[in-house]
């Protein structure tokens, strides 16, 4: 242990570093490969139900304890990773939460994370032992009172589940904790594989920067800010691919857009019955709504989206496209159109 503390010493800081708060993260050696092209990926963990609390992404803050955890399942290679915002963490570290909120106390950090009405929902839960989660007893292992919330969050709360980013706390088995709930808000910068002599700068692939640095984890951002939309789907993929991901509800299909906040819910006000997991290069996207091929089209000079019949025919603005349907059939009703000579 103190040759890695000695290393450790000198290599790297256990601290904050001036862009940022970095956590230690034991992985396999046949993972690197993928890590190094997408980083971190939800998809690989989301249904793994060995995550005590949660799917998310598991790490240290201490270097010592991260490598402890290496040796077994984690895995031989230990990964240095950035966490790009420790943002609406709930901290039990009483240093990390004075640089975060200036202030250590739970119930502080829960308000600046919540509404006012999600803190009374909160406060107001009968399942929700409000004195453990603020550890007003004074408990060592934080990880407790952590795991509390977390259960009665995602069980009885869900909604408000989904406004927390992440946990820091101290665990009886795993030490220093640091849980990470948005898949895509940390990512690898640099590993040692020889017991934590030496740290070498983790070398990513020609798409690490698009998909490990700057993507977005649809499912949590969605589940933070559209849960009423999140709920109801019955599909949705874990990041965009041509900067759309497709989302199916009742067997129906839409679009969300990575240029469109989620707040706003998807490109369409109609689902369409059938249509592809993307949009192509150029902007189309071959879609069905009843016994109709239609074409979107997403006009890049001025990011609105345009319908036409599949031999080129204008129809109109999507967002204008229910009023073309007939809500009974979930055909477009018989209009006449003049021919358009738009070349898309």
């Amino acid at each position: 242990m103190s040759l890695i503390n000695e290393a450790y010493k000198k290599i790297l800081t256990e601290d904050f570093e001036h862009d940022g708060f970095y956590v230690y993260h034991g992985t396999k050696a046949e993972s690197l490969d993928g890590l190094g092209e997408a980083g971190l990926e939800r998809i690989f963990t989301d249904s793994n139900g060995g995550n005590m609390y949660g799917a998310g992404v598991y790490s240290t803050y201490k270097l010592a304890a991260g490598y402890q955890n290496t040796n077994g399942t984690y895995g031989g290679c230990l990964l240095k990773m950035k966490v790009k915002s420790l943002r609406n963490f709930i901290i039990y570290d009483n240093d990390i939460a004075l640089k975060v909120y200036k202030n250590t106390n739970i119930d502080f950090q829960l308000r600046k994370i919540f509404t006012p009405e999600q803190y009374q929902e909160l406060r107001n839960s009968r399942y929700i032992d409000y004195d453990k989660v603020c550890n007003t007893r004074g408990d060592l292992y934080t990880s407790t009172c952590a795991l509390h919330l977390i259960h009665a969050l995602k069980n009885n709360h869900p909604s408000l589940y989904y406004c927390i980013n992440g946990y820091i706390f101290f665990g009886h088995n795993d030490g220093y904790v640091c849980l990470i709930e948005d898949f895509k808000n940390v990512y690898p910068v640099a590993i040692t594989t020889d017991g934590g002599k030496t740290f070498q700068p983790f070398s990513g692939g020609k798409t690490f920067d698009k998909y490990a640095k700057n993507d977005v984890d649809i499912k949590w951002q969605l589940g933070k800010r559209n849960y009423e939309l999140y709920k109801s789907l019955d599909e949705m993929p874990f990041h965009y691919t041509n900067n759309f991901a497709r989302i199916v509800k009742d067997g129906k299909c839409n679009f969300l857009f990575r240029g469109k906040p989620f707040e706003e819910g998807p490109i369409s006000p109609v689902w369409f019955n059938e249509a592809p997991e993307t949009f192509n290069n150029k902007g189309n996207c071959l879609v069905t709504l009843g016994k109709d091929r239609l074409i979107l089209h997403l006009d890049d000079k001025n990011k609105k989206f345009y319908v036409y019949y599949e031999d080129g025919t204008y129809l109109c603005e999507l967002d204008d496209l229910a009023s073309f349907v007939d809500q009974n059939t979930n055909s477009l009703m018989t209009f006449s159109f003049d021919d358009s000579d738009d070349d898309f």
